[in-house]
């Protein structure tokens, strides 16, 4: 397959705001919107809980969440605004331009957020970004084989699953073996980013409550 064409990729804005028709994703994270975030979890051990697979946690309270979120690092962290109030986070990190690879990782749902429409379409709209305007080829995700919710999750965005990494990290003192998912930008462009965008605009209701499953509109395109 020739790149002759191919321009390279850009590194993420540190500064951005991406508006859909259910959530605003937005960097850079600020302290007061990690914070309203921290305090959407009932408690801290529900906070930690949602970190028992992360590199990260448990943190010991609000300013060490706090703290976390707003750290200085290469990765480019968002947070997910629904009417105007912080309700998940998300970094596009490992972005290397020359080759077209980034990576999404560090994905955290308030309860609110979890299985709502603007929890899908925040996904979209990074989409959108590394795809269309930063001019990146491969998308990656990788979890915690153990992890369920987070592999079922990226089948259902329309990554495709790659393997299992054997031994691949030691976190927490457990062993992790890790599982890769990858989209790349044809896929995207013929399928994912058009089906997505349809169940949007088709498939949820008026309160955002899903009404037709996403799969139906991956499978073939249309319904």
């Amino acid at each position: 397959m020739s790149l002759a064409n191919w321009r390279g990729a850009r590194l993420p804005p540190r500064q951005e705001s991406l508006l859909g028709a259910y959530c605003q994703v937005v960097a850079p994270v600020t302290r007061e919107m990690a914070g309203v975030l921290f305090r959407s979890f009932e408690c801290l051990d529900a906070l930690n809980d949602s970190f028992f697979f992360m590199p990260h946690g448990p943190f010991a309270g609000e300013d060490a969440f706090v703290d976390f979120l707003c750290a200085s690092s290469n990765d480019v962290r968002y947070a997910v605004l629904v009417g105007g109030r912080c309700v998940g986070v998300a970094s596009l990190i490992r972005a290397v331009p020359e080759h077209g690879v980034i990576e999404v990782a560090c994905v955290l749902y308030s309860p609110a957020l979890r299985r709502t429409a603007p929890a899908t379409e925040c996904q979209l709209l990074l989409m959108r970004l590394v795809f269309e305007e930063l001019g990146y080829r491969r998308y990656e995700w990788k979890t915690d084989s153990l992890n369920t919710p987070s592999r079922s999750a990226a089948l259902r965005l329309g990554f495709k699953f790659e393997g299992i990494f054997r031994q691949h990290m030691v976190i927490k003192h457990r062993n992790r073996d890790t599982a890769w998912f990858s989209l790349t930008d044809s896929e995207y462009r013929e399928l994912v980013g058009p089906a997505i965008t349809r169940w949007l605009a088709e498939g949820v209701a008026e309160d955002g409550k899903q009404i037709v499953p996403l799969a139906m509109f991956m499978a073939s395109g249309t319904i």
